[in-house]
């Protein structure tokens, strides 16, 4: 007997829509002002509080060979979403419909908008043989995972916490001392192939120069959109405009975007690092830059909006798949009809596998 066979088997075997079951509902919910915006930046002045946060790199600049991590500036996002979403739930009982990012750039024509992914190799110094042409023009603009170390976790991190912990690395964290590669506190990170997290902020020459680089994982790349206060389109290589927004869509294909945000749902607080390879200031590059809560706030000019936050999200029980308050046959051939296009991770482990099918049979069954 087929797989479809079974499931229409099944559906006759039990004679009863489970109805009367407690399901699931979706959430639609938005969170304008982030909880915590920092620039994740060894040399800012006044983190936690500034008005904009640029991203950058510290690749190919002569003067700094090695000293600063390849993505260098980095900004890092939090929203508090226990109000709208409820906490303390098994992962599976968390559904990503959608979940996007939004963040609006400060900077007035100075980078050119680059929508494509671009290989590491493209980041490396021409002269090394391993380097490759960069197609088009500009840098993409990332969204990560936000990753914690020396004791501190999304739960502990406060918006001016500091940029490393001398006790763990005392001598970079003197921003007068170098080098400074893999001291931050918080970083651009994703899950390795066994599901620990990993800083990827040094992704083409590694964290000593020497290891093989690789493409990280983004959990979306930035996608320029207008709006009300920047309403013309931004093509591929234009210079991008002060007040166009950046869109963040996370893919939902990406089995460890949704074990992520299933995981900070849970936790009741989704964080995310925004970076670049783009040339900084210092090589004579003007990188992204982003307003802040703080921005919006000292200033009162409404136009300067500060990374916000969408979330679609089916909360309850894992077997109501459709979402609609009840468990129902037609739940299973709309599991079915996400699992075969790989979006069908039921036990919430990070992957869609057959598993995943009896587990969600079974959670059916039971009702």
């Amino acid at each position: 007997m087929n797989m479809l066979s079974f499931v229409r088997s099944a559906g006759t075997a039990a004679g009863i829509l489970l109805a009367a079951s407690a399901g699931a509902q979706v959430l639609d919910t938005s969170f304008a002002v982030p909880t915590i915006d920092r620039w994740m930046y060894n040399f800012a002045t006044t983190p936690g509080v500034e008005q904009n946060i640029s991203v950058f790199t510290s690749l190919n600049d002569p003067n700094f060979p090695l000293q600063f991590d390849d993505h260098d500036g980095q900004f890092l996002a939090v929203w508090d979403t226990g109000a709208q979403v409820p906490t303390g739930r098994p992962v599976n009982e968390y559904r990503i419909i959608s979940a996007t990012v939004i963040a609006r750039n400060s900077r007035s024509l100075g980078f050119r908008y680059d929508p494509t992914v671009d290989a590491w190799q493209s980041s490396l110094p021409t002269t090394d043989p391993r380097f490759v042409n960069d197609a088009d023009l500009g840098r993409p603009i990332e969204m990560y995972m936000a990753g914690y170390r020396n004791g501190w976790s999304a739960g502990t991190f406060p918006e001016t916490g500091p940029f490393c912990s001398p006790a763990a690395t005392p001598t970079s964290c003197d921003s007068t001392q170098l080098p400074q590669r893999v001291t931050r506190n918080v970083f651009a990170a994703e899950y390795d192939d066994g599901g620990t997290v990993i800083d990827v902020s040094n992704n083409v020459l590694g964290p000593t120069g020497v290891e093989a680089g690789f493409d990280p994982n983004p959990l979306a790349l930035g996608i320029a959109t207008t709006n009300a206060a920047q309403p013309n389109a931004v093509n591929s290589g234009d210079l991008v405009p002060n007040f166009t927004d950046f869109t963040f869509q996370v893919n939902l294909g990406n089995p460890d975007a949704i074990r992520y945000l299933r995981e900070c749902l849970a936790a009741g607080r989704v964080s995310v690092i925004i970076t670049s390879v783009s040339p900084s200031a210092m090589q004579g590059g003007n990188p992204p830059r982003f307003y802040t809560k703080e921005a919006l706030q000292q200033t009162g000019d409404v136009n300067r909006q500060p990374a916000r936050l969408q979330l679609r999200v089916c909360v309850g029980r894992p077997a109501d798949w459709d979402c609609n308050g009840a468990v129902q046959v037609a739940d299973i051939f709309e599991f079915l009809n996400g699992w075969f296009a790989g979006a069908g991770d039921f036990d919430g482990n990070g992957s869609t596998t057959v598993t995943d099918i009896f587990d969600f049979l079974n959670a059916w069954f039971a009702g």
